[in-house]
């Protein structure tokens, strides 16, 4: 694909994924030569969802807030032409579902605590993501691996998640989140609300 102008500072260099939600792109930023992620809403979703725009920018209201080490980072957010984009963190990494089968027991051990206190950032930020699973989880083996067990990765996604408060309580009256990873309050047959607690079963 022939790089495709956004607008002054960004270009489209290739489509990574297409969902029925999203579309991401491989872009890069002209001002630092740097590569980035753009991501924006599917148009043929927003035909038959145009609530979909705000849930969009809820995500990116969120992720402006999750400034950490180990969260994707936003680097600007565009409104273009009735259109929502977001400008992230390319983070050259696989899904821990693609690699978990290379990571001995000691990086498992180290990666599970490191997620665990990455989501108790998220979640002192008044933050549930409710989709957690291993796709979700971006890991760059290559990292520091010569010097230590630690492993660097990056949680992505939150398309779903909520800002919540102690005086918030979210519906569960519909199935949000996907279905092999979700706690049964997520599914909405479990009269049970949904809080951080949901992120860590």
């Amino acid at each position: 694909m022939n790089k495709i102008n956004i607008n002054e500072n960004y270009k489209i260099i290739k489509k990574i994924s297409n969902s029925e939600i999203t579309l991401v792109y491989l872009s890069l930023d002209t001002k630092t030569n740097k590569e980035v992620i753009l991501k924006k809403i599917n148009p043929k979703f927003l035909v038959q969802n145009i609530e979909g725009i705000f849930h969009f920018k809820k995500e990116a209201k969120i992720l402006k807030e999750l400034v950490h080490p180990n969260i994707i980072t936003l680097y600007d957010i565009i409104e273009k032409d009735h259109d929502f984009m977001m400008i992230m963190e390319y983070y050259q990494g696989k899904s821990l579902m693609e690699i978990s089968t290379r990571l001995d027991i000691e990086k498992k051990i180290w990666l599970f605590k490191s997620v665990c206190e990455c989501l108790d950032f998220v979640h002192d930020k008044g933050v549930v993501h409710l989709d957690i699973k291993p796709s979700h989880i971006l890991v760059n083996m290559t990292h520091n691996q010569k010097i230590t067990n630690s492993i660097d990765f990056r949680l992505i996604d939150f398309g779903l998640s909520h800002l919540i408060d102690k005086n918030t309580v979210l519906s569960n009256k519909s199935l949000s989140g996907t279905i092999y990873y979700i706690s049964p309050e997520q599914t909405g047959f479990l009269n049970r609300t949904i809080d951080q607690r949901s992120d860590l079963y």
